[in-house]
């Protein structure tokens, strides 16, 4: 039971991760088209740390809440 939820917290990860990093590299580049490549080559490392956070950060915000729904769907099922 801990292995399949341990699995199922991992895909959830993976998915928000995924998600929330193509969102933001579209966003990124929908910027780029518009505005231009960056003046100093420095802004393309903070771009580069952005999508890591984007990718990192559902795992530490969005993971945990999730979890925290279901758990109450399932706590509401076994009171029924």
């Amino acid at each position: 039971m801990a292995d399949e939820r341990r699995q199922g917290r991992r895909r959830l990860a993976i998915v928000l991760g995924a998600v929330s990093a193509g969102l933001m590299a579209t966003l990124m580049a929908v910027v780029l088209v518009f505005y231009g490549a960056p003046y100093s080559p420095v802004w393309w490392a903070v771009m580069a740390v952005i999508l890591v956070v984007a990718y990192l950060a559902p795992r530490f915000v969005l993971v945990p809440a999730v979890e925290w729904v279901m758990a109450g769907y399932a706590a509401d099922d076994g009171k029924r």
